[in-house]
């Protein structure tokens, strides 16, 4: 019983943010905020800006799909700021100078395919759960108390 108050008091600023159920997720931030602090080390900037990208869509999927702030509040500005880091990066990236544009070109259709497909799959993937949902012959309750 001692030891595990002294291991919720040492760790309390990583483990009391979160809620029970997703206790990993100060991994899942300490490696977020490690790779942001990363990127810039890469020389290429269209690199830069995309690896950027990637890691915070990631952990923005992540983010979304767990909600593992205990505050819901704070769960909400979490994805906004993640949104607006990524609509920001979306659009400064193409104010580099010094740049390859076939590379540019070949990137940004690439980019544009992936987020099309993302869409669509999103859309048929709401789709589906929503018919499963009218169309399923589960009951809703288990049991029936009188």
């Amino acid at each position: 019983s001692r030891g595990e108050t002294w291991f919720l008091k040492s760790f309390a600023f990583l483990i009391l943010r979160y809620k029970s159920s997703a206790h990993w997720y100060a991994m899942v931030f300490i490696l977020r905020n490690l790779l942001v602090g990363l990127v810039p080390l890469i020389p290429d900037l269209v690199l830069q800006s995309l690896i950027m990208q990637l890691v915070l869509a990631c952990t923005g999927v992540v983010q979304i799909h767990v909600f593992p702030w205990r505050v819901d509040l704070a769960n909400y500005i979490d994805t906004a700021a993640v949104i607006c880091m990524l609509v920001f990066l979306g659009s400064v990236g193409f104010l580099v100078s010094d740049v390859d544009t076939q590379a540019v070109a070949y990137l940004g259709a690439l980019l544009l395919i992936m987020m099309l497909l993302l869409s669509v799959g999103i859309v048929v993937l709401c789709v589906v759960w929503n018919l499963m949902q009218r169309f399923s012959d589960r009951k809703q309750f288990q049991y029936f108390i009188c």
